[in-house]
C-alpha cells in the first residue's frame, strides 16, 4: 500500500473514532441534561465580630480555633491613585521602605532578625486604592507582633540606604518593563483609555525614581497611616475583647488623623485614532487588547453586579464562553482569551478583552472578537447559555468562601468600598433572576464598538492585511525614556 493511501486510511480511521466518540459524548450530554438537580441549600457565611478602639481603629474578627495561628490583614485608604504626577512610584516606595527601613528602636537588620526568630511573616504593599499589611504569627506571639507593627507604623526610620536599594529595584523594573509583551499591551491599553497623565495609567520613569526623597515618603506616610484610617481584620483562636485590649494598649495613644485628599477624577481622553500599534520586532505573535472606558460601580447595586457577572461568564469567562469557543476552539487562533466588564466603586472601570495569536492571524482574531461583540449586542442569549452561567456561579459560590481567609478578605473589601453587609446574600438572589433581556441590555450598555480602541503589540511586518480596515492607526513609542541630564 502506498504511503499516501496509508495516511488517508489512518486519517479515515481517526476521523471515524473521533466521530463515534463525539456521538457517544453527545448522547451522554443529552442524558445528563435530563437530570434534575435539587435546589441548593442556603449557605450562611460565618459572622464577623466588630469593634472600634477609642481612637478610631476598626477591628474585625473571625474566630478560628483550628490552629494556634493568627492571621492579620490591615487596609489603609491611600495608594497609587493619590500619588502626585511628578512622584509616580511614591506609594510603592513608601510601602517597601516602611517594611524594610527599620524603626526608631530597631535598625533594618534587627527588625528582620526579630521577625525570623519569631517566625512572623510581614508584608506591606501598595495597591491603586489602598495600602495593605499582611501579618501571620503564632498565637503566643500575637501581642509582640502587634507591638512591633505599632512601632513600624508609628515610628518608622525610613533608612536612607534602604531607600537607595528600593530605587535601584524600581529602576531595574523600568529597564525591563518592555521584556513582557503581555505587560506592554496591558500598560499601554490603560494609558489609551484613562490618559497618559492619569494616576491609574501613568508609568513610572527614571526621573520619577530619581526625584523620590525620604521627605516625600515621610509626608506620604503621615497623610495616610493613621488610626482613623485603619481597618483591621484578624483570624485566630481569640475573642474580640482580647483583640481590642491589645490594640487599645499598643495603639491607644496614637492620636494622629489621616489627611486623605479627594479621589482623583478619572475622565476618558479624546482620541483621533482607533488602532494603536506598538512595534516589537522580536515577536512572532501579536498581543492585543480591545476595549473601552467604562462606568463607575454603585456599591449597593447588587442587581447590576449580578447582570455583569452572568454576562462575563457567558461572553468571556472560562472555556465554554463565546470568545473562547469562537477564537480558540473553532478558529484555533489562540491558546487563551479573556477579560470582561470591570467596575470599581471609586472610578469609572473598563471593558477589555485580551488575547494573543500568531502575527499572520492578527486581523482574523480582531475581526472575530468584534463580530462576537456585535452579535451579543443584537440577539438575546439562549436559555441554555443563561442557565449554564447562572448555575456555574451558584454552584461555585460556596467555594469562594471556603476558608476564613477568603471570608475575611471579602468582608474587609466590602467594608472598604462601602458595600452593604447583606450584599452577597442579595447578589445570589439577583443572579437567579437575571434574564436574557438583562444580558442584552448589559451588552449594549457596556460594549460599544464605536467607542472601543484596539491595542496591538507585535511585529508589524508579519501582520497580514491592513489594520486600517478597523480604523485610523497610530504607532506608539514605547521606548524607555532615559533620565534627564543633570548639571553637576
Amino acid at each position: 500500500m502506498k504511503p499516501i493511501m496509508k495516511r488517508q486510511l489512518r486519517f479515515a480511521l481517526v476521523f471515524m473514532l473521533i466521530l463515534s466518540g463525539s456521538l457517544v459524548f453527545a448522547d451522554r450530554v443529552r442524558s445528563l441534561e435530563k437530570i434534575k438537580y435539587p435546589e441548593l441549600k442556603p449557605f450562611n457565611l460565618p459572622q464577623i465580630d466588630r469593634a472600634t478602639t477609642a481612637n478610631g481603629i476598626k477591628l474585625r474578627l473571625i474566630k478560628n480555633d483550628t490552629l494556634p495561628l493568627i492571621e492579620l490583614k490591615i487596609l489603609f485608604k491611600g495608594g497609587e491613585a493619590y500619588e502626585p504626577r511628578n512622584r509616580i512610584g511614591l506609594a510603592t516606595a513608601t510601602a517597601r521602605l516602611l517594611r524594610i527601613g527599620g524603626t526608631s528602636e530597631l535598625d533594618p537588620e534587627k527588625l528582620d532578625r526579630f521577625l525570623d526568630t519569631r517566625a512572623i511573616s510581614l508584608s506591606i504593599d501598595a495597591d491603586s486604592d489602598y495600602f495593605s499589611i499582611s501579618l501571620s504569627c503564632l498565637e503566643e506571639d500575637f501581642a509582640d507582633a502587634v507591638s512591633l507593627l505599632a512601632t513600624i507604623l508609628r515610628k518608622p526610620a525610613f533608612a536612607g540606604e534602604k531607600l537607595s536599594e528600593i530605587k535601584l529595584q524600581l529602576q531595574t523594573a523600568i529597564a525591563r518593563r518592555n521584556d513582557d509583551p503581555a505587560g506592554i499591551v496591558s500598560r499601554e491599553f490603560e494609558r489609551l483609555i484613562y490618559g497618559a497623565q492619569s494616576p491609574l495609567a501613568a508609568p513610572i520613569e527614571y526621573d520619577h525614581v530619581i526625584a523620590l526623597s525620604r521627605q516625600d515618603i515621610q509626608e506620604f506616610h503621615r497623610a495616610f497611616f493613621a488610626p482613623d484610617n485603619m481597618l483591621v481584620g484578624v483570624i485566630g483562636p481569640l475573642d474580640m475583647p482580647r483583640v481590642k485590649e491589645i490594640f487599645e494598649k499598643l495603639f491607644g495613644d496614637w492620636q494622629h488623623s489621616a489627611q486623605i485628599p479627594p479621589y482623583p477624577q478619572v475622565e476618558e481622553p479624546e482620541r483621533d485614532f482607533k488602532v494603536a500599534l506598538a512595534e516589537k520586532s522580536n515577536l512572532n505573535q501579536t498581543y492585543l487588547a480591545i476595549g473601552q472606558f467604562g462606568l463607575k460601580e454603585e456599591p449597593a447595586d447588587y442587581t447590576e453586579k449580578a447582570r455583569i457577572m452572568v454576562f462575563n461568564s457567558i461572553f468571556s469567562g472560562g472555556f465554554s464562553s463565546r470568545l473562547m469557543s469562537r477564537v480558540r476552539v473553532k478558529m484555533g487562533l489562540t491558546y487563551g482569551i479573556g477579560g470582561g466588564i470591570i467596575t470599581n466603586p471609586f472610578y469609572a472601570g473598563k471593558t477589555v478583552y485580551f488575547t494573543f495569536t500568531q502575527s499572520k492571524n492578527t486581523l482574523k482574531a480582531i475581526a472575530a472578537i468584534i463580530d462576537e461583540i456585535e452579535g451579543i449586542r443584537k440577539q438575546a442569549v439562549s436559555a441554555r447559555e443563561l442557565q449554564g452561567a447562572k448555575d456555574y456561579f451558584l454552584n461555585s459560590y460556596v467555594f469562594r468562601f471556603s476558608t476564613p481567609e477568603q471570608i475575611l478578605e471579602s468582608g474587609l473589601r466590602n467594608e472598604f468600598y462601602g458595600i452593604p453587609g447583606d450584599f452577597l446574600e442579595n447578589l445570589v438572589k439577583a443572579i437567579k433572576g437575571v434574564s436574557s433581556a438583562d444580558i442584552l441590555a448589559t451588552a449594549n450598555k457596556y460594549l460599544q464598538p464605536e467607542k472601543m480602541v484596539i491595542m496591538i503589540v507585535g511585529k508589524e511586518a508579519d501582520i497580514q492585511g491592513d489594520l486600517a480596515q478597523f480604523g485610523k492607526v497610530k504607532k506608539l513609542d514605547i521606548s524607555i525614556k532615559p533620565p534627564t541630564p543633570r548639571e553637576n
